[in-house]
């Protein structure tokens, strides 16, 4: 936060601390909080592991080589998954990134 200084007519910059209050609202969490937080973290982790250590077959060299073909990957199981039918304009606007590599994504695929 800025404030005048009336003596020298400058501004001079208040000690401000961005984690100040953060820990003192982690530590008011419930413990049901901390293990869902921690659940999803640790999921999140997972991902990361996979993503970097499976490099041994082709596809898995394609489907890791950019988080968005990564998360593409995501999409396509979670549909299978939930026998959801989707399409490239769903994907595009869900993952929000452009029609043209979703279509590149799809053209691999069918490759």
């Amino acid at each position: 936060m800025l404030k005048d200084n009336e003596n020298k007519g400058i501004e001079t910059k208040e000690s401000y601390d961005p984690y100040d209050g953060l820990f003192s609202k982690l530590n008011q969490l419930t413990p049901e909080e901390k293990v869902l937080r921690a659940t999803i973290l640790k999921d999140k982790m997972s991902c990361f592991q996979v993503q970097n250590n499976r490099t041994h077959a082709k596809f898995l060299n394609y489907s890791n080589s950019s988080t968005l073909r990564y998360q593409f990957w995501n999409w396509i199981i979670h549909a299978y998954y939930t026998d959801r039918n989707i399409t490239a304009s769903i994907i595009t606007i869900e993952m929000g990134c452009s029609r043209k590599a979703v279509d590149e994504m799809v053209n691999d695929c069918v490759a």
